[in-house]
């Protein structure tokens, strides 16, 4: 018999998802057919994945591709007509996990048959991001040297003469402690989620050192900061110094990311010195320096990663970082490297820390490189060219082109302006103002960036090599229009899944987009006049967003609401303005999207869990999330079935000073007053990191799996806005069936075998070698 298949999502469509949602594949044929459909797919087998990806380099064994497996789908049922209806078969998967995967639907009509599969080339490949990056993505990217207080400018003619004799001169600059005194602006004021850092590695002093302070991409050693970003502190080191700014981010709610250069070096790193083999060389021997742009980079070094040795090395590079408290990483010439490079680093990565954030800066690179290192290398996100873009024509023809590669195969990130580009407010604040709403209005998921500066109307460009000013509280500014560009993209519109469309049907300055949160619950009209300088009129169909009752939203560029006919969308536009327009009211307050995904996806891992040894051919039943900030104990305990919650709790700052039994079978339940960052960790392995969430009378909590085959100490690092701490956990090995026989020796045949502990303080321990049994009033069975 014939039949014709169909799948969807359709074979090789490209879906971006974040942890925490659910994807249902249909597959149906064309007419009756009796026999069971799979969904052959790697989605349920992520850590497999990761250790597959990870052997090939570490053990140089090849995938065998035990990642993938068989799922069952579920027939509909049937109505029980005479006449049979056409097949179908459905099955939803969570996506509790980070990373990218593939899924094909197949039909098995009789076992001594080939599977039937459904046209179309290629798998579905899902892309799952982590659960916080759901929304309000926004990044403010922190040059600390530039943050320098109380410290004079030196004029470049009054060193010069030093710099002829052969002196090095490097005048003060900013620290880490000065960008985390300027947090409340940054987070607080202007309401940004990440704050990116230039490279904070040691730069070159006096070798090879270019400009007046060296560039932070020449950095010389992988492992450690630059001394010149500290304060000199008898009680702590610069690195601490670095870890205090990565505690006051994250206690006010944000993420941290450098900005890592592992394309090269500067020259005289440590690798140069001890791995010159890793370095690319010249015909004649020499060195090579990288460039781009017809620009040769002459205080670099380029590496090659023909050497897989090198690739471990990076591995542990970014391993480090993440143990520092990084939560991401701006990839600077991220094309340059090999995507199987890529994928390895990630692997490893995300095998400790999988909410992790890879910012591919690709800008110049060849974009087919660039899409696959999206969609297939593991890269999360790649910086938008839409600040290049400026003008009707030039936006017309790449905003369609940025709004697909970020539905399906990575967010572009628009940066209003970089520390490569001249600062917008060179050519007025107005222009400054305006590209910085486009950058934040076209943006997906609130994915959106702005160099340090830019808020002040900075005009000089920034200088890697020497200091350049931010121009820090001028009287003329634009913090509060940027905060209110950030209270709108807290509306739905501007979440995970939302549309973007580009709707204008006029010529002119002007443009229309159109945005429909995911579900469809929302629909807002942006009209933008590209033209600083000249009004613009702008039309778009009527039926894409008719009149009615309109809500202008301000964002800082609004003037007055425009009204059009009920027959024609159109209104004329001020120079330069931006209106948002909306067909309802705002949902005030606007709920935290990432809090809701992180929830969901939280939920999905507690279900994984605590779900039978063979989870991993099952779908576990989920309760409602929103149930497990409620009461994570009651949560716990409805998945797992138990007369009991499987939970060994640890409550901050109460046992800060105690040890406390992690019980096989239990989840950790982490708890404290405040918000707080956590990594559980065996020796230097973190096994479980991860931010904690509001949760109801217990203040904020955390769940964690107690790792498999693991038995001993292990230590439990809290960070919180004011205060870091440790606590200890032990971790019993398996307990044994007391009735079971023992193989080998036998002690049971020695009933009056015994051992006393003490701790030397008056507490004690009496175990007896006959399990099972109680001989006296000291003896206990647990």
């Amino acid at each position: 018999m014939s039949f014709a298949l169909s799948q969807s999502p359709a074979p090789g469509t490209l879906l971006i998802r974040h942890a925490g949602d659910s994807l249902t594949f249909i597959l149906a044929s064309d007419q009756p057919a009796t026999g069971p459909a799979y969904l052959r797919t790697n989605l349920r087998q992520a850590a497999r994945h990761r250790a597959e990806l990870i052997a090939a380099i570490d053990d140089n064994v090849p995938p065998p591709g035990l990642d993938w497996e068989d799922v069952p789908m579920i027939p509909d049922a049937t109505s029980g007509d005479e006449t049979p209806p056409p097949a179908r078969w459905t099955l939803t998967l969570p996506l509790p996990n980070v990373g990218t995967f593939e899924a094909k639907a197949f039909f098995l009509p009789d076992s001594s048959c080939p599977p039937a599969w459904p046209p179309g080339e290629g798998n579905v490949r899902i892309k799952v991001e982590p659960a916080w990056t759901a929304a309000q993505n926004s990044i403010y990217a922190a040059f600390p040297r530039l943050y320098r207080d109380g410290a004079a400018d030196v004029p470049d003619e009054t060193l010069k003469p030093l710099d002829d004799a052969g002196y090095t001169v490097i005048p003060p600059g900013g620290t880490f402690r000065n960008v985390a005194s300027r947090l409340d602006h940054i987070i607080g004021e202007m309401g940004f989620r990440i704050v990116l850092l230039l490279p904070p590695f040691p730069v070159p002093t006096t070798h090879a050192r270019m400009g007046r302070y060296g560039s932070p991409f020449a950095a010389l050693d992988f492992y450690n900061v630059d001394p010149a970003l500290a304060e000199f502190d008898r009680s702590t080191t610069p690195l601490q110094q670095f870890r205090e700014l990565a505690d006051a981010i994250h206690g006010r709610g944000g993420r941290l990311f450098i900005d890592i250069p592992i394309n090269h070096t500067g020259w005289g790193s440590q690798l140069l010195a001890h791995h010159p083999e890793w370095f690319v060389r010249n015909d004649d021997g020499t060195f090579h320096s990288p460039g781009a742009w017809g620009v040769t980079w002459a205080d670099l070094v380029k590496l090659d990663y023909q050497h897989r040795a090198l690739w471990q090395e990076m591995a542990k590079v970014f391993l480090y970082w993440c143990r520092q408290g990084v939560d991401g990483f701006r990839c600077d010439a991220g094309y340059f490297i090999p995507q199987p490079v890529w994928r390895y680093i990630i692997a490893k990565v995300r095998a400790e820390f999988p909410d992790t954030i890879f910012l591919l800066e690709g800008l110049g690179g060849p974009i087919p490189v660039m899409l696959d290192l999206l969609s297939t290398g593991g890269l999360n996100w790649a910086y938008s060219e839409l600040f290049q873009n400026t003008g009707r024509g030039a936006t017309d023809w790449y905003l369609p082109i940025a709004i697909s590669q970020s539905r399906c195969q990575g967010y572009q990130i628009n940066f209003a302006e970089t520390h490569d580009n001249a600062r917008l407010a060179a050519t007025s604040p107005s222009w400054s103002r305006l590209r910085t709403a486009i950058a934040a209005l076209t943006s997906p998921a609130g994915g959106w960036g702005l160099t340090c500066g830019a808020e002040w109307f900075a005009t000089e460009q920034i200088r890697v090599h020497g200091f350049t000013s931010i121009a820090e509280n001028a009287p003329e500014n634009q913090t509060a229009d940027i905060a209110a560009l950030q209270r709108v993209l807290l509306q739905p519109a501007f979440t995970a899944g939302a549309a973007l469309q580009l709707i204008t049907s006029s010529s002119g300055s002007a443009i229309a987009l159109r945005r429909i949160s995911a579900d469809n619950f929302q629909t807002l009209l942006i009209l933008i006049n590209l033209d600083p300088g000249t009004a613009a009129e702008i039309t778009w169909p009527a039926p894409d967003f008719p009149a009615g009752a309109i809500v202008a939203i301000p964002c800082g560029l609004t003037p007055d609401a425009p009204t059009w006919s009920d027959t024609t969308g159109g209104t004329s536009l001020p120079p330069g303005t931006v209106v948002i327009l909306s067909a309802a009211p705002l949902i005030t307050p606007a709920p935290d999207p990432n809090l809701r995904q992180q929830t969901a996806a939280l939920a999905q891992q507690a279900a994984l869990w605590l779900a039978n040894p063979d989870a991993s051919q099952k779908t576990p039943a989920l309760p409602d999330p929103a149930s497990l900030a409620a009461s994570p104990a009651a949560f716990c305990q409805q998945l797992s079935g138990l007369p009991f919650p499987p939970l060994t709790t640890l409550t901050w700052p109460r046992d800060e000073r105690r040890q406390i039994v992690w019980l096989p079978g239990d989840l950790l339940l982490l708890t404290a007053p405040e918000p707080f960052h956590f990594s559980i960790k065996a020796g230097d392995t973190s096994f479980a990191t991860g931010h904690s969430l509001p949760g109801g009378p217990i203040g904020h909590f955390a769940l964690a799996p107690r790792p498999a085959l693991l038995s001993g100490p292990v230590t439990v690092i809290m960070r919180l806005p004011t205060t870091r701490g440790t606590v200890h956990l032990f971790l019993p090995p398996e307990l044994m069936d007391p009735t079971a026989e023992a193989e080998g020796p036998q002690i049971r045949s020695e009933p009056d075998l015994h051992v006393v502990l003490t701790n030397g303080t008056g507490a004690m321990s009496h175990l007896r070698a006959a399990w099972g049994t109680i001989r006296s009033q000291y003896d206990a069975l647990l």
